[in-house]
Protein backbone atom coordinates (compact mmCIF):
# COMPACT_ATOMS: atom_id res chain seq x y z
CA UNK A 1 0.00 0.00 0.00
CA UNK A 2 1.44 3.42 -1.02
CA UNK A 3 1.71 6.15 1.72
CA UNK A 4 -0.96 8.23 -0.42
CA UNK A 5 -3.31 5.66 0.32
CA UNK A 6 -2.69 4.17 4.09
CA UNK A 7 -3.91 4.91 6.92
CA UNK A 8 -3.28 7.61 8.62
CA UNK A 9 -1.60 6.23 11.71
CA UNK A 10 0.72 4.28 9.69
CA UNK A 11 2.04 6.85 7.54
CA UNK A 12 5.62 8.11 8.76
CA UNK A 13 6.24 11.36 10.05
CA UNK A 14 8.41 13.52 12.26
CA UNK A 15 7.05 15.52 15.41
CA UNK A 16 4.56 17.91 14.42
CA UNK A 17 3.86 20.70 16.33
CA UNK A 18 0.70 20.51 19.39
CA UNK A 19 -2.55 20.69 17.54
CA UNK A 20 -1.64 20.70 14.23
CA UNK A 21 -2.50 17.63 11.78
CA UNK A 22 -1.82 14.38 13.26
CA UNK A 23 -0.99 10.95 11.19
CA UNK A 24 -4.09 10.17 11.48
CA UNK A 25 -5.81 13.32 10.05
CA UNK A 26 -3.62 13.32 6.87
CA UNK A 27 -5.75 11.14 4.86
CA UNK A 28 -8.61 13.50 4.95
CA UNK A 29 -6.27 16.60 4.14
CA UNK A 30 -5.37 14.62 1.28
CA UNK A 31 -8.73 13.95 -0.12
CA UNK A 32 -10.96 17.32 1.16
CA UNK A 33 -11.12 18.54 -2.24
CA UNK A 34 -12.63 14.96 -3.60
CA UNK A 35 -15.22 14.89 -0.90
CA UNK A 36 -15.96 18.42 -1.37
CA UNK A 37 -17.19 17.75 -5.04
CA UNK A 38 -18.98 13.98 -3.55
CA UNK A 39 -20.96 16.64 -1.47
CA UNK A 40 -19.64 16.16 1.99
CA UNK A 41 -17.75 19.35 3.85
CA UNK A 42 -15.08 18.92 6.24
CA UNK A 43 -14.09 21.27 8.71
CA UNK A 44 -11.72 24.01 7.60
CA UNK A 45 -9.00 22.43 9.50
CA UNK A 46 -8.51 19.76 6.87
CA UNK A 47 -8.33 22.15 3.92
CA UNK A 48 -4.85 21.52 2.28
CA UNK A 49 -4.39 25.40 2.70
CA UNK A 50 -5.25 25.45 6.31
CA UNK A 51 -3.08 27.58 8.95
CA UNK A 52 -4.01 27.67 12.63
CA UNK A 53 -6.42 30.72 13.36
CA UNK A 54 -3.84 31.40 16.31
CA UNK A 55 -1.13 31.67 14.25
CA UNK A 56 -2.31 35.11 12.59
CA UNK A 57 -4.16 36.24 16.14
CA UNK A 58 -2.17 36.15 19.34
CA UNK A 59 -4.98 36.68 21.42
CA UNK A 60 -6.03 32.87 20.58
CA UNK A 61 -4.46 30.45 22.69
CA UNK A 62 -3.49 27.43 20.13
CA UNK A 63 -6.45 24.49 20.07
CA UNK A 64 -9.07 26.74 21.38
CA UNK A 65 -11.56 26.88 18.93
CA UNK A 66 -13.03 24.04 16.93
CA UNK A 67 -10.32 23.71 14.31
CA UNK A 68 -7.73 23.23 16.86
CA UNK A 69 -9.34 19.62 18.18
CA UNK A 70 -7.85 16.63 16.73
CA UNK A 71 -9.72 13.84 15.80
CA UNK A 72 -9.50 11.19 19.00
CA UNK A 73 -6.74 8.30 18.80
CA UNK A 74 -7.03 6.78 21.75
CA UNK A 75 -9.58 4.21 20.72
CA UNK A 76 -8.37 2.71 17.57
CA UNK A 77 -11.21 2.76 16.01
CA UNK A 78 -11.56 6.79 15.38
CA UNK A 79 -8.75 6.96 13.13
CA UNK A 80 -10.89 6.28 10.36
CA UNK A 81 -13.59 8.09 11.24
CA UNK A 82 -14.19 12.12 10.26
CA UNK A 83 -16.72 14.51 11.09
CA UNK A 84 -18.06 16.32 8.06
CA UNK A 85 -21.54 18.11 6.83
CA UNK A 86 -23.64 17.04 4.02
CA UNK A 87 -24.19 19.77 1.73
CA UNK A 88 -26.98 19.37 0.11
CA UNK A 89 -28.74 18.55 2.99
CA UNK A 90 -26.78 20.42 5.81
CA UNK A 91 -26.71 17.06 7.67
CA UNK A 92 -24.40 16.21 10.47
CA UNK A 93 -22.53 13.29 9.43
CA UNK A 94 -19.76 10.79 9.84
CA UNK A 95 -17.11 9.25 7.56
CA UNK A 96 -16.40 5.98 8.03
CA UNK A 97 -13.03 4.39 5.90
CA UNK A 98 -13.84 0.88 6.40
CA UNK A 99 -11.32 -2.00 4.36
CA UNK A 100 -13.11 -3.22 1.27
CA UNK A 101 -11.50 -6.70 1.33
CA UNK A 102 -11.31 -7.95 4.58
CA UNK A 103 -14.00 -6.90 6.51
CA UNK A 104 -17.76 -7.63 5.92
CA UNK A 105 -19.15 -4.18 7.39
CA UNK A 106 -20.23 -2.76 4.44
CA UNK A 107 -22.08 -5.56 3.19
CA UNK A 108 -24.15 -5.89 6.62
CA UNK A 109 -24.93 -2.49 6.97
CA UNK A 110 -25.99 -1.87 3.19
CA UNK A 111 -28.06 -5.07 3.66
CA UNK A 112 -30.24 -3.32 6.62
CA UNK A 113 -29.77 -0.05 4.87
CA UNK A 114 -32.37 -1.45 2.39
CA UNK A 115 -35.67 -1.94 2.38
CA UNK A 116 -38.08 -3.49 3.19
CA UNK A 117 -35.50 -3.81 6.41
CA UNK A 118 -34.50 -0.64 6.81
CA UNK A 119 -38.31 0.55 7.68
CA UNK A 120 -38.72 -2.80 10.00
CA UNK A 121 -39.01 -0.98 12.92
CA UNK A 122 -37.53 -3.69 15.23
CA UNK A 123 -34.33 -2.75 12.74
CA UNK A 124 -31.81 -0.85 14.75
CA UNK A 125 -28.28 -1.25 13.37
CA UNK A 126 -27.09 2.00 11.68
CA UNK A 127 -27.44 2.92 8.09
CA UNK A 128 -25.36 4.25 5.71
CA UNK A 129 -26.63 7.41 3.41
CA UNK A 130 -23.78 6.93 0.86
CA UNK A 131 -20.90 4.97 0.04
CA UNK A 132 -18.03 6.61 -1.69
CA UNK A 133 -15.08 4.81 -3.30
CA UNK A 134 -12.42 7.26 -2.97
CA UNK A 135 -9.91 7.25 -5.69
CA UNK A 136 -6.46 5.67 -6.67
CA UNK A 137 -7.17 3.53 -3.35
CA UNK A 138 -9.00 -0.01 -4.00
CA UNK A 139 -8.37 -1.37 -0.44
CA UNK A 140 -10.80 0.91 1.23
CA UNK A 141 -14.48 2.11 0.83
CA UNK A 142 -16.17 5.01 2.93
CA UNK A 143 -19.31 5.05 4.35
CA UNK A 144 -21.40 7.74 5.45
CA UNK A 145 -23.40 7.79 8.58
CA UNK A 146 -25.51 10.24 10.36
CA UNK A 147 -23.57 11.59 13.57
CA UNK A 148 -24.95 10.46 16.67
CA UNK A 149 -23.93 10.39 20.84
CA UNK A 150 -23.30 8.11 23.03
CA UNK A 151 -26.40 6.13 24.59
CA UNK A 152 -25.83 7.90 27.73
CA UNK A 153 -24.96 11.55 27.14
CA UNK A 154 -27.31 13.03 28.70
CA UNK A 155 -28.01 10.32 31.35
CA UNK A 156 -30.76 9.11 31.90
CA UNK A 157 -33.52 10.97 33.92
CA UNK A 158 -35.80 8.33 34.49
CA UNK A 159 -36.05 4.29 34.75
CA UNK A 160 -38.52 3.90 32.09
CA UNK A 161 -35.91 5.94 30.11
CA UNK A 162 -33.03 3.36 30.56
CA UNK A 163 -35.03 0.29 30.04
CA UNK A 164 -36.67 1.90 26.93
CA UNK A 165 -32.70 1.95 25.94
CA UNK A 166 -32.19 -1.83 26.90
CA UNK A 167 -35.28 -3.02 25.15
CA UNK A 168 -34.57 -1.29 21.62
CA UNK A 169 -30.86 -2.81 21.67
CA UNK A 170 -32.42 -5.97 22.90
CA UNK A 171 -34.92 -5.51 19.63
CA UNK A 172 -32.37 -4.57 17.45
CA UNK A 173 -29.88 -7.78 18.38
CA UNK A 174 -32.67 -10.03 18.24
CA UNK A 175 -33.47 -8.80 14.57
CA UNK A 176 -29.46 -8.88 13.36
CA UNK A 177 -29.88 -12.73 14.84
CA UNK A 178 -33.22 -13.26 12.76
CA UNK A 179 -30.96 -12.74 9.88
CA UNK A 180 -28.28 -14.87 10.89
CA UNK A 181 -26.05 -11.84 12.05
CA UNK A 182 -23.66 -11.56 14.74
CA UNK A 183 -21.68 -8.87 15.94
CA UNK A 184 -19.06 -9.53 18.10
CA UNK A 185 -18.45 -6.77 20.04
CA UNK A 186 -21.08 -5.46 21.66
CA UNK A 187 -19.86 -2.48 24.32
CA UNK A 188 -20.81 0.55 25.26
CA UNK A 189 -19.47 3.01 22.82
CA UNK A 190 -20.97 0.67 19.99
CA UNK A 191 -24.34 1.99 21.26
CA UNK A 192 -25.14 4.80 20.45
CA UNK A 193 -28.76 7.44 19.96
CA UNK A 194 -29.88 10.01 17.73
CA UNK A 195 -30.48 12.86 20.07
CA UNK A 196 -31.19 15.82 17.65
CA UNK A 197 -34.91 16.20 18.93
CA UNK A 198 -33.60 17.11 22.54
CA UNK A 199 -30.98 19.96 21.25
CA UNK A 200 -32.19 22.85 19.19
CA UNK A 201 -27.93 23.75 18.83
CA UNK A 202 -25.79 21.53 17.03
CA UNK A 203 -22.76 19.68 19.22
CA UNK A 204 -19.88 18.82 18.52
CA UNK A 205 -19.08 15.09 16.87
CA UNK A 206 -15.50 14.29 19.37
CA UNK A 207 -16.96 16.35 22.56
CA UNK A 208 -21.22 16.23 22.62
CA UNK A 209 -21.13 18.40 25.86
CA UNK A 210 -19.84 20.77 23.42
CA UNK A 211 -21.66 23.31 21.03
CA UNK A 212 -20.27 22.78 18.01
CA UNK A 213 -17.61 25.34 18.18
CA UNK A 214 -15.73 22.85 20.43
CA UNK A 215 -15.91 25.54 23.46
CA UNK A 216 -19.30 26.18 24.75
CA UNK A 217 -20.92 24.31 26.87
CA UNK A 218 -24.26 22.84 25.99
CA UNK A 219 -27.46 21.04 26.76
CA UNK A 220 -30.29 19.61 26.02
CA UNK A 221 -33.73 21.15 25.45
CA UNK A 222 -36.43 18.04 26.20
CA UNK A 223 -35.76 14.88 27.90
CA UNK A 224 -35.84 11.28 26.25
CA UNK A 225 -39.40 11.11 28.22
CA UNK A 226 -40.17 14.05 25.81
CA UNK A 227 -39.25 12.90 22.77
CA UNK A 228 -38.82 9.13 22.38
CA UNK A 229 -35.47 9.17 20.46
CA UNK A 230 -33.98 5.37 18.71
CA UNK A 231 -30.73 3.56 19.78
CA UNK A 232 -28.96 2.46 16.93
CA UNK A 233 -26.20 -0.50 16.88
CA UNK A 234 -22.71 1.12 15.25
CA UNK A 235 -19.44 -0.36 14.53
CA UNK A 236 -19.58 -3.63 12.71
CA UNK A 237 -15.88 -4.25 11.86
CA UNK A 238 -16.12 -7.64 13.31
CA UNK A 239 -19.82 -8.63 12.36
CA UNK A 240 -20.37 -11.50 10.26
CA UNK A 241 -23.45 -12.73 8.05
CA UNK A 242 -24.24 -16.44 8.59
CA UNK A 243 -26.96 -16.71 5.88
CA UNK A 244 -25.95 -20.03 5.02
CA UNK A 245 -25.80 -21.91 8.11
CA UNK A 246 -28.93 -22.93 9.67
CA UNK A 247 -26.87 -22.81 13.40
CA UNK A 248 -24.11 -20.59 13.21
CA UNK A 249 -20.89 -22.40 13.92
CA UNK A 250 -17.64 -19.91 14.34
CA UNK A 251 -14.62 -19.53 15.86
CA UNK A 252 -14.60 -16.74 18.92
CA UNK A 253 -13.54 -13.90 18.18
CA UNK A 254 -11.47 -12.01 20.42
CA UNK A 255 -13.22 -8.52 21.06
CA UNK A 256 -14.18 -5.94 23.79
CA UNK A 257 -15.27 -8.42 26.67
CA UNK A 258 -12.45 -10.86 27.74
CA UNK A 259 -14.87 -12.40 30.43
CA UNK A 260 -16.55 -14.69 27.34
CA UNK A 261 -16.17 -18.01 28.83
CA UNK A 262 -16.07 -19.14 25.33
CA UNK A 263 -12.64 -16.91 24.80
CA UNK A 264 -11.10 -19.56 27.08
CA UNK A 265 -11.33 -22.54 24.28
CA UNK A 266 -10.33 -20.14 20.99
CA UNK A 267 -10.00 -22.97 18.82
CA UNK A 268 -13.32 -24.94 19.43
CA UNK A 269 -15.77 -23.18 17.15
CA UNK A 270 -19.41 -22.20 18.83
CA UNK A 271 -22.48 -20.20 18.22
CA UNK A 272 -21.29 -16.71 17.92
CA UNK A 273 -24.99 -15.64 18.95
CA UNK A 274 -24.86 -16.75 22.10
CA UNK A 275 -21.55 -14.69 22.90
CA UNK A 276 -23.63 -11.49 21.41
CA UNK A 277 -26.49 -12.65 24.36
CA UNK A 278 -23.23 -13.06 26.88
CA UNK A 279 -21.46 -9.57 26.09
CA UNK A 280 -24.49 -7.63 26.00
CA UNK A 281 -26.18 -9.12 29.43
CA UNK A 282 -22.90 -8.80 31.00
CA UNK A 283 -22.86 -5.17 29.47
CA UNK A 284 -26.29 -4.62 31.48
CA UNK A 285 -24.39 -6.23 34.62
CA UNK A 286 -21.91 -3.88 34.18
CA UNK A 287 -23.72 -0.37 32.94
CA UNK A 288 -26.85 -0.51 35.20
CA UNK A 289 -25.87 -2.82 38.09
CA UNK A 290 -22.32 -3.63 39.02
CA UNK A 291 -20.27 -1.00 37.24
CA UNK A 292 -16.92 -1.58 35.59
CA UNK A 293 -14.40 0.82 36.64
CA UNK A 294 -11.94 -0.29 33.69
CA UNK A 295 -15.02 1.37 31.35
CA UNK A 296 -15.44 4.36 34.13
CA UNK A 297 -18.89 2.55 34.90
CA UNK A 298 -20.32 2.72 38.18
CA UNK A 299 -23.56 0.95 38.25
CA UNK A 300 -26.90 2.30 38.78
CA UNK A 301 -28.63 1.62 42.22
CA UNK A 302 -32.29 0.31 41.83
CA UNK A 303 -31.72 -2.17 39.06
CA UNK A 304 -31.23 -4.97 40.91
CA UNK A 305 -34.85 -6.56 39.40
CA UNK A 306 -32.42 -7.26 36.32
CA UNK A 307 -30.09 -9.41 38.28
CA UNK A 308 -32.28 -12.99 37.26
CA UNK A 309 -32.88 -12.03 33.68
CA UNK A 310 -28.75 -11.02 33.04
CA UNK A 311 -27.90 -14.45 34.99
CA UNK A 312 -30.22 -16.29 32.11
CA UNK A 313 -27.95 -14.62 29.51
CA UNK A 314 -24.45 -14.87 31.07
CA UNK A 315 -24.53 -18.65 31.65
CA UNK A 316 -21.04 -19.90 32.02
CA UNK A 317 -22.52 -23.14 29.12
CA UNK A 318 -23.13 -20.86 25.86
CA UNK A 319 -25.94 -24.08 25.81
CA UNK A 320 -27.92 -23.41 28.16
CA UNK A 321 -27.81 -19.00 27.93
CA UNK A 322 -31.08 -17.94 26.29
CA UNK A 323 -31.60 -16.37 22.91
CA UNK A 324 -32.11 -12.71 22.49
CA UNK A 325 -35.23 -13.20 21.24
CA UNK A 326 -35.96 -15.11 24.76
CA UNK A 327 -34.40 -12.66 26.50
CA UNK A 328 -36.39 -9.75 25.02
CA UNK A 329 -39.65 -11.62 25.60
CA UNK A 330 -38.21 -12.07 29.16
CA UNK A 331 -37.53 -8.07 30.07
CA UNK A 332 -41.13 -7.25 28.44
CA UNK A 333 -42.45 -9.28 30.96
CA UNK A 334 -40.26 -7.76 33.83
CA UNK A 335 -41.08 -4.57 32.71
CA UNK A 336 -44.66 -5.02 32.91
CA UNK A 337 -44.55 -6.01 36.26
CA UNK A 338 -43.03 -2.55 37.19
CA UNK A 339 -45.45 0.51 38.23
CA UNK A 340 -45.46 4.05 36.67
CA UNK A 341 -44.29 5.52 40.35
CA UNK A 342 -40.73 3.16 39.65
CA UNK A 343 -40.91 3.76 35.65
CA UNK A 344 -40.68 7.60 36.71
CA UNK A 345 -38.21 7.14 39.50
CA UNK A 346 -34.95 9.09 39.09
CA UNK A 347 -32.18 6.03 38.67
CA UNK A 348 -28.87 7.27 40.53
CA UNK A 349 -25.15 6.59 40.35
CA UNK A 350 -23.41 4.28 42.38
CA UNK A 351 -20.82 6.91 44.09
CA UNK A 352 -17.60 6.28 43.53
CA UNK A 353 -14.63 7.40 41.09
CA UNK A 354 -15.47 9.49 38.68
CA UNK A 355 -19.30 10.02 40.53
CA UNK A 356 -19.30 12.53 43.05
CA UNK A 357 -22.37 12.33 46.34
CA UNK A 358 -24.10 14.95 46.26
CA UNK A 359 -24.82 17.49 49.24
CA UNK A 360 -28.08 18.04 50.72
CA UNK A 361 -28.52 20.97 49.26
CA UNK A 362 -27.70 19.53 45.65
CA UNK A 363 -29.93 16.45 46.25
CA UNK A 364 -33.03 18.89 47.39
CA UNK A 365 -32.74 20.52 44.17
CA UNK A 366 -32.48 17.41 41.84
CA UNK A 367 -35.19 15.63 43.74
CA UNK A 368 -37.69 18.80 43.41
CA UNK A 369 -36.77 19.38 39.78
CA UNK A 370 -37.28 15.96 38.83
CA UNK A 371 -40.99 16.00 40.96
CA UNK A 372 -41.59 18.86 38.92
CA UNK A 373 -41.04 17.04 35.39
CA UNK A 374 -42.53 14.05 36.59
CA UNK A 375 -45.63 16.19 37.42
CA UNK A 376 -45.63 17.30 34.02
CA UNK A 377 -45.47 14.54 32.16
CA UNK A 378 -48.09 12.93 34.27
CA UNK A 379 -50.05 16.03 33.68
CA UNK A 380 -49.77 15.87 29.90
CA UNK A 381 -50.35 12.04 29.82
CA UNK A 382 -46.89 11.13 28.52
CA UNK A 383 -46.34 7.16 29.21
CA UNK A 384 -43.27 6.76 31.53
CA UNK A 385 -42.09 4.27 28.76
CA UNK A 386 -42.87 3.30 24.91
CA UNK A 387 -44.77 -0.12 24.56
CA UNK A 388 -42.22 -1.21 21.92
CA UNK A 389 -40.18 0.80 19.44
CA UNK A 390 -43.09 -1.13 16.50
CA UNK A 391 -46.01 0.46 18.62
CA UNK A 392 -44.18 3.57 19.31
CA UNK A 393 -45.85 6.76 17.99
CA UNK A 394 -43.18 9.61 18.37
CA UNK A 395 -44.14 13.19 19.41
CA UNK A 396 -43.60 15.58 16.38
CA UNK A 397 -40.41 16.44 17.43
CA UNK A 398 -39.28 13.01 17.68
CA UNK A 399 -40.55 12.08 14.04
CA UNK A 400 -38.61 15.26 12.93
CA UNK A 401 -35.94 13.43 14.38
CA UNK A 402 -36.41 9.93 13.13
CA UNK A 403 -36.91 11.51 9.40
CA UNK A 404 -36.53 8.59 6.95
CA UNK A 405 -34.11 8.32 4.90
CA UNK A 406 -36.12 9.42 1.38
CA UNK A 407 -36.07 13.06 3.28
CA UNK A 408 -34.48 15.64 1.31
CA UNK A 409 -35.33 19.20 3.26
CA UNK A 410 -32.51 20.60 5.25
CA UNK A 411 -31.56 18.96 8.24
CA UNK A 412 -33.53 15.77 7.66
CA UNK A 413 -31.95 12.46 6.11
CA UNK A 414 -31.15 12.33 2.50
CA UNK A 415 -32.60 9.18 0.51
CA UNK A 416 -29.99 6.38 -0.71
CA UNK A 417 -29.52 6.10 -3.95
CA UNK A 418 -32.25 3.40 -5.91
CA UNK A 419 -29.08 1.64 -7.13
CA UNK A 420 -27.44 -0.65 -4.31
CA UNK A 421 -25.94 0.88 -1.76
CA UNK A 422 -23.08 -1.52 -1.59
CA UNK A 423 -19.72 -0.50 -3.77
CA UNK A 424 -18.56 -2.67 -6.69
CA UNK A 425 -15.91 -3.81 -4.99
CA UNK A 426 -18.02 -5.37 -2.18
CA UNK A 427 -20.06 -7.42 -4.83
CA UNK A 428 -19.51 -11.03 -5.62
CA UNK A 429 -18.14 -11.65 -9.28
CA UNK A 430 -20.57 -12.90 -11.42
CA UNK A 431 -20.05 -16.73 -12.73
Amino acid sequence: MSDENRPAEAQGQGKREPYTLAKHEIYWKDRYHWLLEKGYQLRPRYHPDWVPAWKNNTKLTPGSTENGKTLPAKVVQTRFLIDAIQVKSNLDVVLKLVETHDSEEGPIVEYFSKEPLASDPRNHSIYSLDVLQPPNDDLHTILVFPMLRPYDNPDFDTFGEALDFIRQVMEGLAFLHEHKVAHRDLRSSNLMFDARSMYTERYFCWAPDLKQDATTPISAKRTRTETWPKYYIIDFGFSKMYQFQETPKDFPKFASDRTVPEFQHPEVPGDPLAIDVYTFGNLIRQDFIDGNRLSNHNGRLGFEFLRPLIEAMTKQDPAERITMQQALDQFDGIVSELSDWKLRARPIHIPGGYVMSQDAFERIGTNVSHLYRKLKYVVKRIPPMPPSSSKLEPTPQAAESAAPPNATEPNEVPKASKSSLIPKAFRPSKA
